[in-house]
């Protein structure tokens, strides 16, 4: 099933050892559920022992709700064994996790990089075409056409992409939007 893209969606992504979370549209993540919702906190249950990386390189602005979220993910992860890592952490974003020393925590680490499992694409399919890809992906990136991203999927293919998670994505139906994972990930941003 390809990965909602709407601005008020938290998509998971599972990882060998975990579960990657990637908030779209959470500039300043106020929203009352911002990742402490129960099916988000049942998934990660189910997980063995869960690593949940959250990509926090969309939020430029972290107050005490969004901590307290986060803190209740960590925990619950905590005590299933598991960790919570932070990745692509802005100096904002740093700081007050430093003041809430949350950063001294064993099981809380902060990732200046994406996340892992995800290396950068392919050059070859960037170079295809001229660089066809990735002058369609930077467009889209600045949110210019964002409907025609089945376009991008299909220059993927030619280029020899056999992601089925990207190319999916890509061509779903759902409302695409600026920070989208699959235009990041073409980039070279996660």
């Amino acid at each position: 099933m390809p990965a909602p893209c709407r601005p008020d969606h938290v998509f998971r992504e599972p990882l060998p050892d975990g579960l990657a979370l990637y908030p779209f549209g959470y500039r300043y993540p106020v929203e009352k559920g911002w990742l402490a919702d129960e099916a988000l906190l049942a998934h990660v249950d189910r997980l063995g022992v869960p690593a949940v990386y959250l990509d926090v390189g969309t939020v430029q602005r972290i107050g005490k709700r969004e901590i307290g979220a986060i803190i209740l993910l960590a925990k619950r992860a905590h005590d299933r064994g598991g960790r919570m890592v932070l990745c692509n952490v802005g100096q904002e974003v740093r700081e007050v996790i430093q003041i809430f020393r949350l950063d001294k925590l064993s099981w809380f680490d902060l990732r200046d990089g994406g996340m892992p499992g995800r290396g950068p694409p392919d050059p070859a399919w960037l170079s295809w075409g001229g660089g066809v890809v990735a002058a369609m992906a930077r467009c889209f990136a600045e949110g210019r056409d964002l409907g025609l991203m089945p376009v991008l999927a299909d220059a993927l293919e030619e280029a020899g992409c056999t992601d089925a998670d990207l190319l999916n994505h890509l061509r779903s139906p759902t409302p695409h939007v600026r920070g989208c994972w699959a235009l990041d990930l073409i980039l070279g941003k996660r």
